[in-house]
């Protein structure tokens, strides 16, 4: 069976699976976010979706206690960032972390993965 396009094309995104059958895509050279559900295999439009407070190209991307959608680091289109942002998918809100807590070293092009998360 042949899927659907995607709403719109993208590249230096990346993409993680949260709750149920949902597909979260984020990043590229624009804020959006797009949904594939794999139940149905169609895209999801949702217009209350909240795009990213930035631009980030090739981050990581993982989720947390199937809540939150972490982006880590990327290119938000000046340099690389050791910033993190989070997507509280449940409440539809976007923040940025502390500085406190941002990577040692700014990236992008890398990837993530969570331990008993």
């Amino acid at each position: 069976e042949e899927l659907p396009d995607m709403p719109e094309g993208r590249v230096g995104h990346c993409a993680v699976s949260t709750i149920g059958s949902e597909i979260y895509i984020v990043g590229r050279r624009t804020r959006s976010m797009d949904i594939f559900d794999t139940v149905t295999l169609t895209w999801k439009i949702r217009k209350y979706l909240r795009h990213m407070p930035e631009v980030r190209c090739n981050a990581a991307a993982v989720v947390l206690k199937n809540k939150y959608l972490v982006v880590i680091g990327g290119y938000t289109g000046g340099a690389a960032t050791a910033s993190c942002l989070i997507y509280d998918i449940w409440c539809n809100r976007w923040s940025s972390t502390p500085v406190s807590i941002d990577m040692i070293t700014a990236r992008y092009g890398h990837t993530a993965a969570v331990l008993d998360g």
